[in-house]
């Protein structure tokens, strides 16, 4: 048996020895072996950096071999090598000597969902394999993925609806949820502007970013998803009188890169029991000319206020100094009505401290039905009888604000 011995060249990093076995056979009475150990050397090298864009088109160049891998056209053979976890992103094309691109690349695919590589320095490493006639080199060629700005920016929900209660005053602080744009490339910079409906800028409300500015939690409202999960805040700076104005459109404004979004934001000012009920009139004039019951009047009376706190009840608060009922009122839609049989009966007695000359007056009471608290005011009615059968009748409007 022969045995040759090779030299391992100093520049390899790694050396392994395949032997081809040569045999001749003589037949006949004895058999003879002759092997020749021949050593095929294999080396790993590591080639420069190179960088590209996410989302380049099939085919699209990427680097050329021979710029890289020396003496590339001497040798027998050169592809890449695949691995067990290789994407197969990327082919040779012998022809023109490059690599090229074969399937997307998408950066956020790659470092996002599968975390294949860094999301810092995304890098794919390629081997490409040279074969000459005693030697395998394989290169590595790390691959620079460069993310950039390819998708759009968004919201998950076109419309917002915030409550914020009037009469608030703006040194509260109040802190309500607003909803964050989305954006699915990989750190990416989004920016917020607050609007009007017909895009001017506004000076009634500014937007937090919780991020950004620190702010105190216990100020924050519960949001459109009964959540304080958001770190984009809306800070009213004004006290609203919902009576002035109850709704406020403005828009949300995201911008990130190349691309920006909006999304509506609804402000309704709810109501609170702030406004004191009041008649409509100060004189009314009636005359009763039928012996028939009538109702002489309607004190209509408004409250600024709304729902309960504008729903008003009227009563007469002097009416137990007119015997039988002579006078009474409806409690919801305020008509006064006069009843002719018991005036007939007590009309010799008719003169008390309410009645002097025939004039006397009725104290009408008007109250919302506001919580926790109530207001309320009394308009004053004063009835003159002219004869039995005539009443003139001469409403004064008195306000007395009184919080029951």
């Amino acid at each position: 048996m022969l045995r040759t011995r090779t030299r391992t060249r100093p520049e390899f990093l790694m050396t392994r020895t395949r032997y081809i076995y040569i045999s001749k056979i003589m037949f006949r009475y004895n058999i003879h072996f002759y092997v020749i150990l021949i050593p095929l050397c294999f080396s790993l090298k590591y080639l420069p950096e190179t960088s590209i864009k996410e989302e380049l088109s099939i085919g699209s160049f990427i680097t050329t071999l021979t710029d890289k891998i020396p003496n590339l056209d001497q040798s027998d053979a050169y592809d890449l090598v695949s691995t067990s976890n290789d994407l197969d992103l990327f082919s040779i094309n012998h022809t023109q000597q490059t690599i090229i691109v074969k399937k997307r690349i998408d950066f956020e695919q790659l470092c996002v969902e599968k975390h294949i590589c860094n999301c810092k320095h995304c890098l794919i490493y390629t081997n490409i394999a040279v074969s000459n006639l005693l030697t395998i080199d394989v290169y590595t060629l790390p691959i620079h993925i460069i993310n950039i700005d390819d998708n759009k920016l968004y919201f998950n929900i076109n419309r917002t609806v915030i409550e914020i209660e009037e009469n608030i005053s703006p040194t509260s602080h109040l802190y309500f949820p607003l909803p964050m744009a989305i954006d699915d490339d990989f750190d990416s910079q989004i920016t917020y502007e607050l609007y009007t409906a017909n895009w001017q800028p506004t000076t009634l409300f500014r937007l937090i970013n919780s991020t950004a500015t620190k702010i105190n939690k216990k100020n924050i409202q519960l949001g459109y998803d009964n959540s304080s999960s958001s770190s984009l805040y809306l800070e009213p700076l004004k006290s609203f009188d919902r009576e002035q104005q109850y709704i406020y459109l403005m828009r949300l404004v995201a911008k990130s890169g190349l691309y920006q979004t909006s999304t509506d934001i609804v402000v309704l000012i709810t109501d609170v029991n702030d406004n004191v009920p009041q008649c409509d009139q100060s004189n009314y004039k009636i005359s009763i000319n039928s012996m028939n019951d009538n109702n002489i009047t309607r004190i209509t009376a408004y409250d600024l206020d709304q729902g309960e706190n504008a729903r008003i009840v009227y009563t007469i608060v002097n009416q137990h100094i007119y015997p039988n009922n002579l006078f009474t009122i409806d409690q919801i839609n305020g008509n006064i009505k006069f009843t002719y049989k018991n005036w007939t009966s007590y009309l010799d007695d008719f003169t008390n401290e309410n009645s002097t000359n025939n004039l006397f007056q009725l104290k009408i009471n008007l109250t919302d039905s506001g919580k926790p608290n109530q207001l309320s005011s009394e308009c004053v009615v004063e009835l003159e009888f002219t004869s039995v059968l005539d009443i003139v009748i001469h409403l004064h409007e008195h306000l007395i604000t009184n919080e029951t």
